[in-house]
């Protein structure tokens, strides 16, 4: 399980959320799409540094960062199946 850690006190994690939830959901939707793409390169920014090379494993590294305990370690598995099942088919030369 991932230990959550917390860099904002209480008091103002309450406060942010409650003007978070003040929101409508559209627009909480599109704050989440908007972000997701810097997540997702930062992620794989902290993989990167932290010495993986394998394409597969950088990939599935990144996957947990960014989904953590909510994939399941049968949904791992089969990710890692389908990303090396694309590495092994064979490339198309050039015409």
């Amino acid at each position: 399980m991932t230990v959550p850690v917390f860099d904002t006190s209480p008091e103002i994690a309450s406060r942010l959320r409650l003007r978070l939830m003040a929101r409508s959901g559209s627009d909480r939707a599109v704050m989440a799409a908007r972000m997701f793409p810097t997540a997702r390169a930062l992620a794989a920014a902290r993989v990167r540094d932290s010495g993986v090379t394998d394409e597969v494993d950088a990939r599935l590294a990144v996957l947990a960062q960014l989904y953590g305990d909510d994939l399941t370690p049968g949904q791992y598995a089969a990710v890692r199946t389908r990303f090396d099942a694309r590495r092994a088919k064979p490339t198309r030369p050039d015409d």
